[in-house]
């Protein structure tokens, strides 16, 4: 669990075709202390709204479903969707990731899952009075809308962490600046 100014953003990567109603009650109770769960919308190229992923399609407000993508922007042919119950999607496919005593490449959601983790901890560090709802709003409103996502997912993106940063950045007048290839952010100045 990645905690977070005082919040826990959990970050799920597994996940089961049985609903648990013990699961669904511990995620929705963590609703109601504002927590947001990131989990991964599963592997097994199904469609979430008619074959339930749980707990990424629990019907709950604070949870971000994530589904993968290839090197070429597409679906990943093994990556769960649902224009109703998988809200974004971000890189998952031939992902090089670490291992015990050294490095691997992986595909999954559950490699997928991870960048979004990032762009919300991200996000909730240019804002620490950012609710669940608005975070996902400037991370949805961030995404790279893709032709071929716009019936696989609710926001029919791919996650974009620079969009999404430009989203909260705007609202608080700071401006991304990139010198030698690092972005920072530094407060605008008002004339």
């Amino acid at each position: 669990m990645l905690q977070i100014w005082g919040l826990k953003y959990p970050l799920i990567v597994g996940g089961a075709t049985t609903y648990s109603q013990a699961l669904y009650d511990i995620i929705n109770d963590y609703r109601s202390k504002g927590g947001l769960f990131i989990a991964a919308s599963g592997n097994d190229s199904a469609n979430t709204d008619l074959n339930e992923h749980y707990p990424s399609s629990y019907n709950l407000d604070n949870i971000i479903s994530v589904a993968a993508t290839n090197r070429n922007d597409d679906l990943a042919s093994f990556s769960n969707y649902g224009r109703k119950s998988v809200d974004i999607a971000a890189p998952g496919e031939e992902i090089y990731s670490t291992v015990v005593n050294g490095y691997d490449t992986y595909s999954g959601t559950s490699m997928a899952t991870p960048h979004v983790a990032g762009v919300v901890a991200l996000i909730k560090s240019l804002d620490s009075s950012l609710n669940y709802s608005q975070i996902k709003d400037i991370l949805y409103n961030g995404v790279d809308k893709k032709p071929h996502l716009s019936n696989k997912l609710s926001t029919g993106g791919r996650l974009n962490a620079f969009k999404a940063i430009k989203n909260i950045t705007k609202e608080k007048k700071w401006v991304p600046i990139i010198m030698n290839d690092i972005m920072t952010f530094v407060p605008s100045v008002e004339k």
